[in-house]
């Protein structure tokens, strides 16, 4: 009687350690893919970080040279030549001079 009962309990157990396994594999293919996308999202995150250094670095001599016209225009008191510089960098017509206007720049 102990050997019929057993049998099905023993069979039972199989089962669960089988399923137990069963999930084991599949939870490692899962950390294994979860693991490839994180590797990938980082390479993308390098590549972005190196784009944006390098844009900054591009900008920042044209920073440097606009802010150094903004200096000179403000020390002569020439304020008109200011919107003057950002009306022929930004290609607009004379028309739009002091008008109300923004403007977005977009990197």
């Amino acid at each position: 009687m102990l050997e019929t009962m057993s049998q099905p309990l023993q069979n039972t157990l199989d089962k669960i350690l089988a399923a137990i396994s069963d999930a084991k594999t599949m939870l490692k293919g899962e950390i294994g893919t979860v693991a490839a996308e994180l590797d990938l999202w980082k390479a993308d995150h390098c590549k972005l970080v190196g784009r944006a250094e390098m844009v900054l670095s591009e900008l920042q001599p044209a920073q440097k040279a606009m802010s150094a016209q903004m200096r000179a225009l403000m020390q002569t008191g020439a304020t008109d030549g200011i919107t003057s510089m950002f009306m022929s960098m930004l290609d607009l017509p004379k028309s739009m001079e002091g008008s109300e206007m923004v403007v977005y720049l977009e990197l």
